[in-house]
């Protein structure tokens, strides 16, 4: 779903917005959309620490093996809870979820590959870059303007990642900052994806399909590309459950959930937050200073998910009837 030009429409109801590739509108429940935005902020909380956890895991194996590991034994773990899934996965179960496990094979691949080449600062904040996209994709998908609120947001919100997360020399594009940009892009399609093709779907079976694939393709590629890891000790186990549960089992199915439930152009701006939590685990275990750029920068992203949020003229307009 994307917004109409006019933006929401706020009614005593629900949330009004239209669907991509359907000229028809579709009501958001409202209360069910507060639940679905508080999920997609869940999501970017558990994503926000796992740029500290892959750091961590990539001193011991490569990329390829760490996330062949997350994806397996999300998959093993998905299977063991609900077996039933498994048998009941049905052929538009299999197509949905694989193309959504495609684009997140690649976004992911994209990201871990790359992030050995840049810092933390700049792969979250690039990676973040897929707010400002989404529109932009959705209104190819369905030939329907999101709006300028939506881009006004994303670019405020933007601004702010980039206060946050850049030093003084600035961003310069290298290995790793183009490959992780290639991620953003994966991250941006597969938004809408999830909007168009999975809104009927169990979230958990289209999770299990999606990590069963990527590892299945993740094995193949770290058996031809990288040697087998040779070390573990308790923090890469620790450091590996979390990515496995926290990071990838938790709040790919809840992603797929939530997304149910609100808007995508909501999802993507709240999802960028993954950034801003990724700053403050480095803070608060990594020592890392708290400048007054990273002040206003979080203002600015605070401001952005208002705009995004709020719909001051519908409130005022409600309420003028009410009265």
């Amino acid at each position: 779903m994307i917004e109409s030009s006019g933006g929401f429409h706020n009614g005593r109801k629900g949330v009004r917005a239209f669907r991509p590739g359907d000229m028809n509108e579709r009501i958001y429940d409202k209360k069910k959309m507060i639940l679905g935005d508080l999920g997609i902020l869940t999501c970017a909380l558990l994503w926000g620490v796992s740029f500290a956890a892959t750091k961590e895991v990539l001193k011991y194996m490569g990329p390829l093996w760490l996330l062949t590991f997350r994806f397996a034994f999300s998959f093993i773990l998905i299977a063991a809870i609900t077996p039933k899934r498994v048998n009941n996965t049905g052929k538009r179960d299999l197509k949905v979820g694989g193309i959504i496990g495609f684009l997140l094979l690649v976004a992911m691949a994209l990201q871990t590959i790359g992030i050995q080449y840049t810092t933390t600062g700049k792969s979250a904040f690039i990676t973040a870059c897929y707010v400002v996209m989404v529109p932009f994709i959705t209104w190819a998908a369905s030939r329907r303007n999101p709006g300028l609120k939506a881009f006004v947001a994303s670019a405020i919100c933007l601004v702010g990642m980039g206060a946050i997360t850049l030093d003084e020399t600035g961003m310069g594009f290298g290995l790793g900052e183009m490959l992780t940009l290639g991620c953003a892009l994966a991250f941006a399609v597969q938004i809408v994806v999830i909007d168009r093709m999975a809104q009927d779907r169990d979230a958990l079976t289209l999770t299990m399909i999606e990590t069963a694939l990527s590892a299945v393709a993740c094995v193949v590629a770290a058996l031809i590309w990288e040697p087998l890891p040779t070390f573990w000790s308790p923090a890469v186990v620790g450091w590996m459950a979390y990515l496995v549960v926290g990071c990838t089992l938790i709040p790919y199915s809840l992603q797929i959930k939530s997304q149910q439930l609100t808007s995508p152009t909501h999802a993507s701006v709240l999802m960028i937050m993954e950034s801003v939590f990724a700053l403050i685990v480095g803070i608060a275990f990594l020592g890392e200073p708290m400048t007054s750029r990273l002040v206003w920068g979080c203002g600015l992203i605070f401001l952005s998910i208002l705009i995004t949020e709020l719909d001051v003229a519908g409130f005022t307009k409600m309420r003028r009837q009410e009265a």
